[in-house]
């Protein structure tokens, strides 16, 4: 199970520690800034090629992107499905 809400946090610590404005993102990455909001608070999710652009435009890895949102169904732990 992947916890878009977290997913969203982690993009926006990383777009304030930047100073970037959601509209900021949003042109760096051709989305609008609705679409950044509705990711950031975990009501949109991001396909794979939208998560390498807004990770190059913040200047960080998807891996801190995704690192620990992904939860084992199994054990309900962080780790890959």
């Amino acid at each position: 199970m992947i916890n878009y809400y977290t997913i969203g946090q982690r993009v926006k610590e990383a777009r304030k520690k930047k100073h970037l404005s959601q509209a900021d993102l949003a042109e760096a990455v051709e989305k609008s800034t609705s679409y950044i909001s509705y990711m950031e608070t975990g009501l949109k999710c991001m396909s794979l090629e939208t998560l390498v652009d807004v990770a190059n435009a913040l200047d960080v890895s998807a891996d801190y992107i995704l690192a620990d949102c992904i939860k084992d169904r199994k054990s309900g732990s962080a780790g890959m499905p």
